[in-house]
C-alpha cells in the first residue's frame, strides 16, 4: 500500500498469501516462517483476498466467457483418468 510501515515488501506480501492460499498455512505457521505476528499475516491475507476479489470478474462475465471455450474446469480440480479409448469402444482399464 505504499507506507513505510509495512514489515514486509510487496513481493514477500504476495509469497505469504500464495503459501496461504495455495498450501493452507495456517497464520500461525506463516507468522513464524515470515518473521511477523500473526495479526500481520491475518491483514496481508484479508487486504490481498479483497484485491482478488474486486479485481475478479463478476459471475456473468465469467459464464459468458466459458461459453466460448471448448471445455472449462470449473474449480480448478485435477481429475485422475484412467480409461483411454472410451469414444471407440476400448473402455478397460489402461495398464
Amino acid at each position: 500500500m505504499g507506507t513505510r510501515w509495512r514489515r514486509l515488501d510487496p513481493g514477500r506480501q504476495a509469497l505469504l498469501v500464495v503459501a496461504y492460499l495455495g498450501k493452507g498455512e495456517t497464520y500461525a505457521d506463516l507468522a513464524c516462517g515470515f518473521r511477523v505476528g500473526t495479526s500481520t499475516v491475518y491483514r496481508y491475507v484479508r487486504e490481498a483476498l479483497a484485491l482478488l476479489a474486486a479485481m475478479a470478474p463478476t459471475l456473468e462475465q465469467a459464464i459468458e466467457v466459458a461459453s466460448r471455450k471448448a471445455f472449462m474446469i470449473g474449480d480448478g480440480t485435477l481429475l485422475r483418468i484412467d480409461r483411454v479409448g472410451m469414444a471407440s469402444g476400448y473402455d478397460r482399464a489402461f495398464c
